[in-house]
């Protein structure tokens, strides 16, 4: 069995911009970038034991954000109301927070982190059996914590 820990799924060139395809073609000395990813064709070339962790596509300073929610076809959310006085916790205890958000974790589910460190929103995912199955959002209360956003289940059906 073969685990794929890091694909990825974007729309090209939907997904970037003008910009960086440009500096992608400058960077292959102007030959023409095409980015594009398909789901039929990578099936086509893996064996048919491999289990692959997809992701959206995050570089920020190239101006690519695809959320990871891209990926599932089938995520629903849900969202928390605070009061003003509500305060979140510290970053060290995001991770452990994140995973008591999700529901029916198991102990061989991953639980990681999927967005950039302090900056908003901070987002965990649930990777079970190489798949995304949830992902958990926070964002800073203003004291210095971090209040649980909301959490999308991404599970197949």
């Amino acid at each position: 069995m073969i685990i794929d820990v890091h694909s990825h799924a974007w729309q090209f060139p939907e997904h970037f911009t003008a910009d960086f395809i440009r500096q992608a073609r400058r960077a292959r000395s102007g030959q023409e970038v095409d980015l594009r990813v398909g789901y039929e064709a990578y099936r086509d070339t893996a064996t048919p034991d491999t289990r692959t962790i997809v992701f959206g596509g995050k570089a920020r300073l190239s101006r690519l954000w695809v959320d990871d929610r891209t990926v599932g076809d089938t995520c629903s959310g849900s969202a928390i109301d605070y009061g003003a006085e509500a305060r979140g916790v510290s970053l060290g205890e995001l991770p452990a927070a994140a995973r008591k958000a999700f529901h029916s974790v198991e102990p061989d589910d991953v639980v990681e982190l999927a967005s950039y460190p302090r900056q908003q929103p901070i987002e965990y995912r649930l990777v079970h059996d190489g798949a995304v199955r949830a992902i958990a959002r926070y964002f800073d209360d203003g004291h210095g914590g971090w209040l649980l956003d909301g959490v999308d289940d991404c599970r197949d059906g």
